[in-house]
């Protein structure tokens, strides 16, 4: 890349000027009525024009390259346990790589299937099931998606009673 530099000089008098009475010096060197100046490095270069007894200094200022914004570079879903009774919360949580090292500031969106509800804080999210079966939860951060299975089972049975009354004896037909 580059910039050209356009001289604008007045004279006075019949007489004009030709391409080599325009001396460029400093950074760039050349004749003429304009120069390129190349853009490929940072810094701040002096270019000065000569013209007869005139001259003019300027200083074209060229600025480094921003660096690329920092991109969501990998996505991992962890959930400990990843097999609970339904109606208990599992906090799943999302680890977030990013592209240059920095720490992820951006937002995580979450999901679940087979009616499951999540609630989420940035990278961490619970999970809690209405009904037994395998739960995919889903995170996306940037254009990095994860997704993770949890096994919701029935609640256990917390006390059985069996109450069983026959008649003491009967005899065979009899109702």
């Amino acid at each position: 890349a580059s910039v050209t530099l356009q001289a604008s000089v007045t004279t006075e008098g019949e007489g004009s000027l030709s391409d080599s009475d325009y001396q460029w010096s400093g950074y760039v060197s050349g004749t003429g009525r304009s120069i390129t100046v190349p853009t490929d490095k940072a810094g701040s270069f002096e270019i000065r024009l000569q013209v007869k007894d005139k001259s003019a200094t300027a200083t074209v200022k060229v600025k480094e390259k921003p660096a690329p914004p920092a991109e969501v570079s990998g996505l991992t879903l962890t959930a400990n346990p990843v097999k609970a009774e339904v109606g208990k919360p599992i906090e799943v949580a999302a680890a977030v790589s990013m592209s240059d090292g920095s720490s992820f500031s951006g937002t995580v969106s979450w999901s679940a299937n087979n009616g499951a509800t999540v609630s989420a804080d940035k990278t961490k999210a619970t999970v809690t099931a209405v009904k037994a079966g395998k739960v995919t939860v889903s995170a996306t951060a940037g254009s990095k998606t994860a997704n993770i299975e949890i096994e919701f089972t029935d609640k256990p049975v917390q006390k059985v009673s069996v109450k069983l009354e026959a008649p003491g004896s009967i005899g065979i037909g009899e109702k």
